[in-house]
């Protein structure tokens, strides 16, 4: 088999920030509680409620500090790239080097050693106009919450406790956190070895909950 062979064209390419690019995620989104365990249709994001919510895309970007939520539905006959539904600046002019979106919560990890929890409004991540008048590819603003004190270095990666796809799907509690765990909690850890648990109910000045300290040797 020759090299060739090997080869497969991407579906989509295309340059999505100024520098390098740290992450990517095709965003959560909510589900409805289904009537069946068996309703794929559902599962797969092509109910009524949910049509194309699977064809947008989160990129963070490690220089510029932002975050952009694009369309891959639609696709640029000039440049190939598809449509830029919105661009924050997440880092506050920060770069981003760790990403996680979960529910209506956006985490970022930044270089300025600060995790910030961005509260995006309603359907943003689906593409929807905030406000009504934004143009796409428009900033906006959205409520965030920072914590600056969970590490004393870059903040290399972010994620939400996340409760597993099928107990949302079947609990419509788990999504309203009535456990108190799932979607409440998320942990980071950055360059300076330590590893963080952070409760969001409580404020930001003692939201850390749990840690370890030189988790991996801590800096070197």
């Amino acid at each position: 088999m020759c090299s060739s062979d090997l080869y497969k064209s991407p579906l989509l390419s295309w340059t999505a920030h100024r520098g390098w690019c740290s992450q990517t995620q095709f965003p959560h989104h909510r589900l409805p509680r289904l009537a069946s365990k068996d309703d794929t249709a559902s599962r797969t994001g092509t109910s009524a409620g949910n049509a194309n919510t699977n064809s947008y895309l989160l990129t963070a970007g490690g220089m510029d500090g932002t975050v952009c939520s694009w369309d891959l539905s639609v696709k640029s006959n000039a440049t190939g790239a598809p449509r830029l539904a919105w661009r924050l600046d997440a880092g506050r002019g920060s770069g981003v080097f760790s990403m996680h979106h979960w529910n209506d919560e956006l985490l970022v990890g930044c270089k300025d050693w600060t995790v910030r929890q961005w509260s995006l409004p309603e359907d943003a991540v689906r593409g929807a106009k905030v406000g009504g008048s934004n143009p796409p590819g428009a900033k906006f603003d959205a409520h965030v919450r920072e914590y600056d004190d969970l590490h004393r270095g870059v903040v290399r990666c972010v994620r939400w406790n996340t409760p597993d796809v099928d107990d949302v799907i079947n609990d419509e509690s788990t999504m309203n956190n009535s456990n108190g765990l799932g979607g409440a909690l998320f942990a980071s850890c950055g360059n300076d070895g330590c590893v963080a648990v952070v409760d969001t109910r409580l404020p930001t000045n003692r939201a850390k909950v749990a840690g370890v300290d030189g988790a991996h040797g801590g800096r070197r």
